[in-house]
């Protein structure tokens, strides 16, 4: 969240020209070995840097629709030699959001799907998407999203994200299980 004050401060530090012996946060482990080592993978943290062909995948699934979806979007991925990091929200299963902002940062880009729920994006997710949009610097983004009754989770999911900046690729809506034509559109929207 408060990156553009890492990499400032950092600088500061750095044109002064002082050597560091040690990292003692307030919190963690104090760093003697090799320190600068920590203070480059900070300032790597806070600058968002990708790792050459992650992408994030986060979604929820209640029903199988989503996962469906994902599935297909897994396979387009790895077919174009990207390695894709999943976490996935269930009645079963719940996620480390530590560890999805940890992934995201340093992500190429983002796919993110979540079934509508109560006329908004599943909860989880939305809160996924809001953490993902303070605290991490814009990437493309990919979202699907189906519905039953009522759209509504796509259009959420966007506007969370276009409002911090992300680039929206595609986004996928479609009711129920999806059909052949939004997988086509789910596939292009991957490329």
């Amino acid at each position: 969240h408060y990156r553009q004050y890492i990499t400032r401060n950092i600088e500061k530090i750095q044109k002064l020209g002082l050597k560091i012996n040690a990292i003692a946060p307030g919190h963690g482990i104090i760093w003697k070995k090799d320190p600068m080592k920590i203070v480059e993978y900070y300032l790597k943290l806070a600058e968002g840097v990708p790792e050459k062909g992650k992408v994030l995948v986060v979604y929820a699934s209640m029903y199988g629709a989503i996962k469906q979806a994902i599935d297909s979007i897994v396979e387009e991925l790895k077919g174009l030699n990207k390695n894709p990091v999943i976490y996935d929200f269930t009645d079963r299963r719940q996620q480390s959001l530590t560890s999805i902002i940890g992934d995201a940062i340093d992500s190429e880009a983002i796919v993110i799907a979540a079934p509508t729920y109560e006329a908004d994006a599943f909860p989880t997710i939305k809160y996924v998407a809001t953490l993902i949009a303070e605290k991490i610097p814009p990437k493309p983004v990919l979202i699907a999203s189906s519905y039953g009754w009522g759209s509504a989770a796509a259009k959420k999911i966007s506007e969370i994200l276009s409002r911090a900046g992300f680039k929206i690729v595609a986004v996928v809506d479609f009711r129920g299980a999806a059909s052949e034509e939004d997988l086509e559109k789910i596939r292009e929207g991957v490329k």
